[in-house]
C-alpha cells in the first residue's frame, strides 16, 4: 500500500504540472499533508496537535511564495523555515504538560523541513527561461524516477530482501525510468538519467528511513520517499534541462 501510495502521488504531481501551476499545487499540498497526518504517529513524539498546526502553515507559506514567485525560490524558502523555527519554540512553550520537549521540537523541526522540501516542485515548475513546458518535464522526468524506485520495494514484499539489495534495484530502475522520460519529453536521455538515478537515490534514503521509524504507516511510507524528491526536480533539473 505504501508503493501504491507513492504511484498515486507521483502521478498527481507529473500530470499536475502539465496541467498547470493550480493544478500542481494542488498535488504538493496533497502529498504535504499525507506527510504531516501520519509523521507523529510515525515518530511517537509528544505535542502532535500543535506541530501539525506550524507543519502545515510552514507548508502553505512555502508553496504560496514559490507558487507567486520561485524566481529564487531558497529566499522564501530559507524565510519560512526560520520563522517555523520561531513557531517551534512557542509551540513548546504553549504546551501542557511539557514532556519529552527535545523530541516534540525535533520532530516538528524535521516535519517542517521534509514538507516544506516538497515545495520545490513548485520551483521546478519555472525554468531559467520561463518556460513551464520545460519545468513540467523536469516534474515528469522525477515522477516517473520515483515511481519506478518504489518498484524495488514493490518487489521486496513478493521476494524478501536485504536492504542493500533493494537500493542497488531501486537505482538502475528509477535511472532506466529517468533516461526514458527525459528522452520523451526533452529529447535528452542522458540529462534524464542523471536526473532519475539521483531522485532514485532521495527515493530510497526516503523509503529506508521511513521504515526505520518507531511506528511506520501508510502515509509516511508513502509520501515521504516522494517529498524528497522535490530538490533533485528543482535543483538538478533546472542545472541539466533548465
Amino acid at each position: 500500500m505504501p508503493v501504491a501510495l507513492s504511484f498515486v502521488l507521483a502521478a498527481a504531481l507529473a500530470s499536475g504540472a502539465y496541467v498547470g501551476s493550480v493544478a500542481l499545487l494542488l498535488a504538493v499540498a496533497l502529498t504535504q499533508g499525507l506527510v504531516v497526518a501520519g509523521w507523529y504517529h510515525a515518530v511517537g513524539a509528544p505535542g502532535a496537535g500543535g506541530g501539525m498546526l506550524v507543519c502545515t502553515a510552514a507548508a502553505g507559506c512555502g508553496d504560496l511564495l514559490l507558487f507567486r514567485d520561485d524566481a529564487r525560490p531558497l529566499g522564501p524558502v530559507t524565510g519560512v523555515l526560520g520563522l517555523t523555527m520561531v513557531g517551534v519554540l512557542l509551540h513548546q512553550l504553549a504546551r501542557s504538560p511539557r514532556d519529552e520537549v527535545t523530541a516534540s521540537m525535533a520532530a516538528t523541526a524535521a516535519l517542517a523541513s521534509f514538507v516544506v522540501l516538497v515545495s520545490f516542485f513548485l520551483a521546478a515548475l519555472q525554468t531559467r527561461h520561463g518556460e513551464t513546458r520545460h519545468g513540467a518535464d523536469m516534474v515528469a522526468v522525477v515522477a516517473a524516477a520515483v515511481a519506478a524506485a518504489r518498484l524495488a520495494d514493490l518487489a521486496a514484499l513478493m521476494v524478501p530482501l536485504p536492504d542493500l539489495a533493494r537500493v542497488s534495484l531501486a537505482l538502475p530502475l528509477a535511472a532506466v525510468a529517468g533516461l526514458t522520460a527525459g528522452a520523451a519529453t526533452e529529447g535528452r536521455p542522458g540529462a534524464g538519467l542523471l536526473m532519475g538515478l539521483v531522485a532514485g537515490v532521495a527515493v530510497a534514503a526516503g523509503a529506508a528511513f521511513a521504515g526505520r521509524l518507531p511506528h511506520p504507516n501508510l502515509l509516511t511510507s508513502g509520501a515521504l520517499p516522494v517529498a524528497l524528491a522535490g530538490p533533485v526536480a528543482y535543483a538538478l533539473g533546472r542545472v541539466v534541462l533548465g
